[in-house]
């Protein structure tokens, strides 16, 4: 009997320990995943403004962006145009889902309550004046009648001060020189710490890092496209200066032209990349267990 018992226990360890062992593996596929299998994003929206004449401002604009991982396992998308919305979405299956209405879309009793809140700001407001000015009243009685009493007091040739040795405090306390908690030995201990060998290399360090991860999280592809126009031909010009200025830059990636006839506005953007977190591990991992950084981060602790 005891046998059976004791091959029974073993048998539910046995099945416990599978179990264990097959969570502990999915946990580890889903973290080398997580860090191996890159992000995906891209957007794409357009922006058009037009002023026909004799009329207002006619305004369209559409943006979405959309975030997926794992061949659209999970997929993220959040657009803009007349509302904010945004789905969440698993297996192409839709598992959340919020709309957030613009200002455009208020009511009018939303319009009412925000006048009526103005015009109880603007009566507080001109209450706190009043207060504000009744006090600059009592202070300037105040100080004239301090004025009479010191004029008084130098007629009669006696001193403003009950005690002599106050006047000698005082003279010592402005000529103290600053120790070494004052702002001006601080950037002086700054300066002399910026002027270190491990300070420049930290510097460096993290320079090189800031641009590793801005080329791995900056969009691999996009691109502007329209013509822009403004109520001043003037501006138009300056425009186009500047993008021609950096146009070594750009020149692949931007194609805006310039309309001196009216002030119209026309822009497509598209862009996309992917973020892969290992990478961005890498870089958090190699700045933070940085000798030079540290030395220097300790040492800014000490100065302030």
């Amino acid at each position: 009997m005891t046998v059976f018992l004791l091959a029974g226990f073993l048998k539910v360890l046995k099945i416990i320990g599978i179990v264990l062992l097959c969570i502990l593996a999915f946990i580890l596929l889903l973290l080398f995943l997580l860090l191996f299998v890159p992000f995906r994003y891209r957007g794409k929206g357009y922006y058009k403004e037009e002023h026909p004449e004799n009329s207002e401002a006619l305004k369209d604009y559409d943006f979405l962006f959309n975030l997926s991982w794992l061949l659209h396992f999970v997929s993220l998308s959040f657009s803009v145009s007349n509302d904010l919305l945004l789905k969440i979405k698993v297996l192409g299956i839709k598992v959340y889902s919020k709309s957030f209405k613009s200002q455009d879309s208020h009511s009018e009793e939303d319009k009412i309550d925000s006048s009526e809140t103005e015009e109880d700001l603007y009566e507080n407001e001109e209450e706190s004046f009043e207060n504000v000015k009744d006090s600059f009243e009592n202070v300037k009685d105040s100080y004239e009648n301090e004025e009479d009493s010191y004029e008084n007091a130098g007629d009669s040739g006696e001193s403003t001060l009950d005690n002599p040795e106050d006047d000698m405090d005082l003279k010592g306390l402005f000529e103290e020189k600053p120790d070494d908690s004052s702002l001006f030995s601080k950037l002086k201990r700054l300066k002399a710490l910026s002027e270190k060998r491990s300070f420049k290399n930290a510097v460096s360090l993290c320079k090189e890092e800031l641009i590793k991860l801005l080329k791995h999280v900056l969009p691999r592809k996009w691109s502007v496209k329209g013509y822009v126009g403004f109520d001043d031909p003037y501006k138009t010009g300056e425009m186009l200066a500047f993008l021609g200025s950096i146009y070594g830059l750009i020149y692949q990636h931007v194609d805006i032209k310039g309309n001196f006839n009216s002030e119209e506005k026309d822009v497509k953007i598209d862009f996309k990349g992917h973020i892969t977190l290992i990478k961005i591990l890498v870089i958090g991992i190699t700045v933070y267990f940085n000798k030079n950084l540290r030395i220097v981060y300790n040492e800014i602790r000490e100065v302030f």
